[in-house]
Parts: C-alpha cells; sequence; structure tokens
C-alpha cells in the first residue's frame, strides 16, 4: 500500500522505530528509544542539531510512503492515494470531501483548529432551540 505525501512533514526517524518479527509496530520499544534520545539531551550530551537529526526526519512533499498503514497518512489529509489498494483502504467519504480534510489537517497545522464563527452560531442556534423544545 503506497500513500504520496502531499506537503512536507517530519516524521520519526526510521532509525528509532521498532518492528516485531511480522512486522508491526512495537510501539513500546520505539517509545523506550525516542526516551533515550530525550534523556540523552536532557542529560546534556547532544546538541540541540543532534537531538533533532536522530530524532526527527524531514519528509518532503511527493514522498511515496509504502506500509500497511500508509492509507491512515490519507485520512489525516498530509497524503494521496498512490495505488489502488491505498485507495480502496480509505472510506469513499474521506476522499470525496479531500480538500476538507487538508483543510482540516492545515488548521491543526497552524493552530487555528478551532472553529470559525458560523461554527459557533450554529451551535448558539441549536442551544436555543433545546431550549425552546
Amino acid at each position: 500500500m503506497k500513500a504520496k505525501l502531499i506537503s512536507d512533514h517530519i516524521g520519526t526517524h526510521p532509525d528509532l522505530l521498532v518492528t516485531d518479527r511480522l512486522g508491526n509496530p512495537d510501539l513500546a520499544a520505539t517509545t523506550r528509544n525516542v526516551r533515550q534520545v530525550m534523556d540523552q539531551f536532557n542529560a546534556g550530551e547532544l546538541t540541540v542539531d543532534q537531538y533533532r537529526a536522530r530524532r526527527f526526519i524531514e519528509l518532503p512533499a511527493g514522498t511515496i510512503m509504502e506500509g500497511p498503514k500508509a492509507y491512515q497518512l490519507v485520512m489525516l489529509g498530509v497524503a494521496e492515494p498512490a495505488d489502488a489498494e491505498c485507495s480502496a483502504a480509505v472510506p469513499a467519504r474521506v476522499l470525496n470531501n479531500m480538500a476538507e480534510v487538508q483543510e482540516a489537517q492545515n488548521r491543526v497545522a497552524t493552530g487555528t483548529a478551532t472553529g470559525t464563527s458560523a461554527d459557533a452560531g450554529r451551535r448558539t442556534r441549536r442551544k436555543a432551540a433545546r431550549r425552546k423544545a
């Protein structure tokens, strides 16, 4: 399954990721690896640049991500399906509303995901309708 990043993305460095014998992510072991790098940084053993180089990897737009859960990047709005298998794994409603999904991802990335005044107006009208009922 493949997905193509549509924007730059920062991910966990692959050297820190651990999988089990079946190829599934081992989150506990990965967390231990990340914590070890963080502890080295907190102890002053690593500079900021060394920490960033060991902890993160920058993935430019257009990078093809391959794996059994690549479809999740599409559902988050940071990638688009790069093969039929990925397209089949993503619900049609997500693919049909991809512009909205990407806009939501942009709002989260920029820190403006608190809703709009139009949303607040709808909430206020719903509350008023409930009070009348």
